[in-house]
């Protein structure tokens, strides 16, 4: 399984509750589209909701999950990050888009 993490920022002129309820209510009709028709196997939103140490640099974290990384490279270029990178644009800054690839190690489970 591979992972792809994406870091973004709200748009300033949105609130908190403006950026979450766009991208839960409208960005994810892209996102389920793409589970469909595309090699994502999961998608997973997280917002920001309280300082433990820092305030986050970033107000929302997407989790990508993927069989392996040649489906995680076929889909990155298939253009579809282009439709999903417009849609952003609605509620994200668009100078602030940070996608990496982790590989995640569960430490535990209780």
């Amino acid at each position: 399984m591979v992972k792809v993490v994406g870091l973004v920022k709200k748009r300033a002129d949105m609130t908190r509750e403006e950026f979450k309820d766009y991208w839960l209510n409208k960005h994810s009709r892209l996102e389920k589209a793409s589970l469909k028709v595309n090699p994502v196997r999961r998608i997973v939103a997280n917002f920001f909701e309280e300082n433990l140490i820092d305030r986050a640099p970033f107000d929302g974290m997407v989790e990508l999950y993927f069989d392996d990384i040649d489906q995680m490279r076929a889909q990155w270029s298939s253009g579809h990050d282009e439709t999903m990178k417009n849609d952003e644009a609605n509620f994200c800054d668009p100078s602030y888009r940070i996608f990496f690839v982790v590989e995640e190690v569960e430490i535990g489970r209780r």
